[in-house]
C-alpha cells in the first residue's frame, strides 16, 4: 500500500540519517586524534612455562609475591593490569586459582592489588602483589605471569 503517510514516514527517515552523517562528518573534523596519542595494548610475559613452581606455603599462612615488569621506555608512566595463572597442588585447571574459583577445596585462596608506591615501583614500572592464604593442609603455588600493558615490556621479575 503506497498512500502520503507511508511516503512522509520514509522521508522523515531519511532525512534523520542525513542529518545524521552531517553531524558525525562535523564531529569526525573537528575532534581528529593524531597517531602517536593512540595507545596499544601489549600482552606481556616470559617464554617460562610457570615462573614460580611447587612454591611451599605452610598451612594457615599468608604470603605476597609482588610482579614487576619494566617497560622498554616509551612511555615514562605505563600503565596495565595483570592476569597471571595463579595454581595450588598441580597446574591442570581443576588446580587453577585464578579464573573463577579463588577458593579450593582445601581452602587456599588467593587476591591480588596493583602494589602501593614502593622501592619497587617507579617510572617505566608497573607491579602487582599477589598474595596466597594457604589453607589447613598448606599450599603448592604455581603461578604463570602476564600482563597486558601500554608499552612493551622488557623485564619480569618475581619477589617472594
Amino acid at each position: 500500500m503506497n498512500n502520503r503517510l507511508d511516503q512522509d514516514q520514509d522521508n522523515a527517515v531519511l532525512t534523520e540519517i542525513k542529518n545524521l552523517q552531517s553531524d558525525f562528518a562535523e564531529l569526525k573534523s573537528r575532534q581528529s586524534i593524531a597517531r602517536s596519542l593512540v595507545t596499544r595494548a601489549y600482552s606481556v610475559q616470559t617464554s617460562n612455562t610457570f615462573d614460580l613452581s611447587a612454591y611451599s606455603i605452610p598451612a594457615n599462612t599468608l604470603h605476597s609475591f609482588v610482579i614487576m615488569v619494566t617497560g622498554d621506555g616509551s612511555q615514562p608512566q605505563p600503565y596495565g593490569i595483570q592476569y597471571s595463572q595463579v595454581y595450588n597442588g598441580g597446574t591442570d585447571a581443576g588446580h587453577r586459582l585464578s579464573d573463577y574459583q579463588q577458593v579450593d577445596a582445601t581452602g587456599t585462596y588467593y587476591s591480588w592489588l596493583p602494589s602501593p608506591p614502593s622501592p619497587f615501583a617507579g617510572p617505566n614500572k608497573m607491579s602487582w602483589t599477589i598474595s596466597v592464604q594457604a589453607g589447613s593442609s598448606g599450599a603448592s603455588v604455581y603461578i604463570k605471569i602476564r600482563t597486558m600493558m601500554t608499552c612493551k615490556g622488557v623485564s619480569i621479575t618475581l619477589s617472594y
